[in-house]
């Protein structure tokens, strides 16, 4: 029990000391405006970065960093990869049903919205966002917490899902929006965590799942605000066929499994 509290502790450590790089606005720039850690620590050369991208790269170099070092506190380093659930193994597969499962989510943001690509969006709106947030989130803390410690499922994912679900906030116009957002997000983050460990730990499933329904948002925006994690009536159809599907078809490969 003893051990347990160590790990846990290490792991939440490192968890809340990358939110708090990331969030805490507490060193003043040469702008005179207060940054955050990772804001202040990006390397000057890289100049100004009008479309965040250069951000969003530092942000998870930084991340991954940390994890990586709170994860080599209680794994040995060969293991580390695999207890995220990154094994290349499941890379195929997960991307297959993670994609397959948000067919609905392509069709009705179609019929609502328009097709506006570019590889920017489809990279850092899309793709990016998927891989980050489910190994950030979910293959850490939740991972190691659910599976090392021994947590609860609902206990080892509540803090990550608090803090998953009020990142999303910026998307929200209105006190609604928002509490419809939290919502949306929050659910999200139960439903990534449970197909996490119902695939097998493979955390594939859920990064292709996240950044397929993000491509769908992203490719398709629909309305003036394009609504977000919220949605509209049109869309919200779409996400709620993909979420049933995704449901049904893990207690099927659950089901299956159990009878081999």
């Amino acid at each position: 029990m003893k051990k347990n509290t160590i790990t846990a502790a290490i792991i939440l450590g490192g968890f809340l000391l990358i939110e708090l790089m990331r969030k805490l606005y507490i060193f003043p720039g040469s702008d005179g405006e207060l940054h955050s850690f990772m804001g202040i620590t990006m390397p000057s050369f890289f100049g100004d970065d009008p479309t965040g991208i250069i951000r969003v790269l530092w942000r998870g170099m930084i991340t991954f960093i940390v994890i990586g070092i709170t994860m080599s506190l209680i794994y040995p380093a060969r293991k580390i990869w695999s207890e995220l659930g990154l094994g290349m193994n499941g890379f195929l597969k997960g991307w297959a049903i993670g994609t397959a499962l948000c067919i609905p989510m392509f069709i009705t943001n179609a019929i609502a919205g328009e097709f506006d690509f570019s590889w920017e969006k489809l990279i850092f709106l899309a793709l990016w966002p998927g891989f980050f947030e489910e190994i950030s989130y979910r293959g850490f803390p939740f991972g190691p917490l659910y599976r090392k410690c021994k947590w609860n499922f609902f206990l080892a994912i509540l803090v990550p899902t608090i803090i998953f679900a009020s990142s999303h906030l910026y998307q929200a116009h209105d006190f609604m929006s928002a509490l419809l957002t939290m919502t949306v997000t929050a659910l999200g983050s139960i439903l990534f965590a449970w197909l996490y460990i119902e695939w097998d730990y493979n955390l594939w499933v859920p990064i292709a799942l996240h950044a397929m329904m993000d491509a769908a948002w992203s490719l398709f925006p629909v309305g003036e605000e394009n609504y977000g994690a919220s949605g509209n009536t049109i869309t919200n159809v779409g996400r709620a066929i993909t979420i049933i599907l995704a449901i049904g078809i893990t207690l099927w490969h659950k089901y299956h499994k159990q009878k081999a």
